[in-house]
């Protein structure tokens, strides 16, 4: 049976804008292997968690019940993709999916996989979602600086034995891998094996500051009725007197922060960041379902 991987960010969509809160309230993203690298210290008591948790949750409601927000997330022709997956999937074609991801924020591949999986009324569709930290992806790392890991069959088999639970030998030609990146990643030498490597178009919209500040304000109106503004043991947790975990500034080095209002104002600079980039979409469409077509046709 197919195994398929998808890459997320400008591949399923663009998370750059609605990911900006993770540092705020999003337990997978402040308890992730590389924050405790950097602060080994770093410690939440359990209701502090719970209250994290139930935040993102709250969150994530909150941008599927905005249409346009979705709008600007997920890539325009994400039904090329997923569609077929789901129908393949019904047919049983194929064995697993995931998300195997280069980026820092566990909180925006977790968010993907719950939009995708919501929207299209599909739940667990994806069998698992890794970003850059997770420990499967060590392989990735060896020997490379900061953002510069790579993917790689290796690691890939890895996801699906031990993290999806694939049984018995993984050929290349089993695996359908997903990535816009303009230069393919190290797995595409498998593709000589029989390995179907799609490289779709790069999604990478121009969200307008209109936007933006509804998303802050979604943003802050969590903090608020999560009772995190008000909540002692939050105001004075790590998450707000130590560092700001994931944001380097122009030394290479991590922001020193004192509060939880000074982490609010790097969240807002970054999102009016996010949408200074960004062009016009090349609908790929066709390539899409032709290169879905042909994959499942062989199973």
């Amino acid at each position: 049976m197919a195994l398929v991987a998808f890459d997320l960010d400008n591949t399923l969509g663009y998370f750059s804008h609605i990911g900006v809160w993770a540092d705020l309230f999003s337990l997978d993203n402040l308890e992730n292997q590389f924050n405790f690298a950097l602060n080994p210290n770093f410690k939440l008591s359990p209701a502090l968690r719970k209250t994290l948790r139930a935040a993102e949750k709250l969150y994530i409601k909150k941008v599927l019940e905005s249409p346009k927000i979705v709008k600007s997330i997920l890539r325009p022709n994400l039904d090329a993709m997923i569609l077929p997956l789901i129908h393949a999937k019904k047919k049983g074609k194929v064995r697993a999916i995931c998300i195997y991801s280069n980026t820092w924020n566990t909180f925006t591949v977790h968010l993907g996989k719950v939009l995708i999986e919501t929207i299209y009324n599909c739940e667990n569709l994806f069998d698992c979602a890794i970003d850059a930290s997770h420990p499967i992806r060590a392989r990735d790392w060896l020997n490379k600086d900061q953002g510069k890991q790579i993917k790689t069959f290796a690691v890939l088999k890895s996801i699906f034995k031990e993290l999806c639970n694939v049984k018995g030998t993984i050929r290349p030609s089993d695996i359908l891998f997903v990535d816009e990146r303009a230069e393919k990643h190290q797995i595409a030498e498998e593709v000589s094996e029989g390995l179907v490597y799609l490289k779709p178009t790069e999604y990478l919209p121009k969200v307008s500051m209109s936007l933006l500040h509804d998303i802050f304000d979604i943003g802050i109106e969590v903090l608020e009725e999560s009772g995190l503004f008000k909540n002692r043991d939050y105001l004075e947790s790590d998450v707000t007197r130590t560092i700001k975990f994931g944001e380097w500034n122009s030394d290479n080095k991590f922001i020193p922060i004192t509060n939880v209002f000074e982490l609010i104002q790097i969240a807002e600079e970054t999102l009016r960041a996010s949408g200074l980039q960004g062009h016009a979409f090349v609908d790929d469409t066709k390539e899409i379902k032709e290169c879905m077509e042909k994959f499942f046709s062989s199973f």
